[in-house]
């Protein structure tokens, strides 16, 4: 361990590749400093203070860092397996490809905190203040999400399959793709959120869940309900959720023609026989256009098999009338 003279203030100091493991540096200033690459395992620096400093690539496992500053703070791919940031202010520090793995982060400020990428996995984020955060393509597979606020967060294909996110505030969340089997979102908040192809199953839990609208396309398109004058009901809000399971909706004006279509469908069920393709329901929408919903397999790619369908359709019938 690096021997360092009794002192409170490190401030711009270049720590870059030291080795710090084990040491006490309780409430030390780091304010800018240069800790790129360094060993920081096991460390106690609670209540330290990293405003804008680097800790590039440090190793910082089982390090305790309950009530630090990071503010600013570069934590780009360090290692924080199983540290203790309860408590820490991270607001609008940079943790992408940072490995959290079962970290503490319980009453943590990550108010526009850049987790893209990073591993959360096993994570404790109880009452974690996660809004505007940024956690497109993360991991929080088993994560602990309870009562935490993610009000606008950006969880753009990001896995949080068997995560807890029991009474957790995703108000806006940016769901779009986001692995999501086995989650628990019971007595959560989706208002507003975007569940545009949101991966789900049949163990994924939206008991009790306060939804007044929800989205199904990117940039806030599709609302759900398409009246600002009125909120989802329950039967709408699980009526989504059933889609979501496995269903595409495909919209033809009046003018369909069903033998046409029926041929296309058959083909469609050819070209992708593993997906045990069915139709769900028909169902006639406003102008007197037909919406038909297909059921498929869970977690297909149900964009490419609508485009094949249309485009089925299209090719067999302009031949027809050719």
């Amino acid at each position: 361990m690096l021997g360092l003279n009794p002192t409170k203030d490190l401030i711009g100091a270049n720590l870059s590749l030291a080795n710090l493991s084990e040491a006490d540096l309780r409430v030390v200033d780091f304010s800018a400093a240069e800790i790129a690459s360094a060993n920081l395992s096991q460390a106690n620096l609670s209540q330290a203070n990293f405003f804008g400093a680097n800790l590039t690539r440090s190793n910082c496992r089982l390090a305790r860092f309950q009530q630090a500053n990071f503010q600013h703070a570069n934590l780009t791919k360090t290692d924080l397996t199983k540290a203790d940031l309860s408590a820490a202010n991270l607001e609008q520090a940079d943790l992408s490809e940072a490995d959290l793995t079962q970290a503490n982060l319980t009453k943590a400020n990550l108010l526009k905190a850049d987790l893209s990428e990073a591993t959360l996995t096993q994570a404790n984020l109880t009452q974690a203040n996660l809004l505007q955060s940024i956690l497109t393509e993360s991991s929080l597979v088993e994560a602990i999400l309870i009562r935490a606020n993610l009000t606008q967060a950006n969880l753009v294909n990001a896995d949080i399959s068997l995560a807890n996110l029991f009474q957790a505030n995703l108000t806006q969340a940016n769901l779009v793709q986001a692995q999501a089997q086995a989650s628990n979102f019971a007595q959560s908040i989706l208002t507003g959120a975007c569940l545009e192809n949101l991966r789900i199953n049949r163990q994924s839990c939206f008991e009790q869940v306060t939804c007044q609208y929800l989205y199904l396309k990117y940039y806030q398109r599709r609302r759900v309900p398409q009246s600002n004058q009125r909120n989802l009901t329950s039967e709408e809000f699980n009526s989504t959720i059933q889609d979501l399971l496995g269903s595409i909706n495909v919209v033809f004006n009046d003018r369909i023609n069903w033998d046409v279509f029926r041929r296309a469908f058959r083909n469609l069920q050819r070209q992708y026989l593993a997906q045990a393709i069915r139709i769900k329901a028909i169902k006639v929408i406003s102008d007197r256009r037909f919406l038909i919903k297909i059921r498929v397999v869970p977690g297909s790619e149900v964009d490419a098999i609508k485009q094949y369908l249309v485009r089925n359709y299209e090719s067999i019938l302009s031949a027809e009338t050719g």
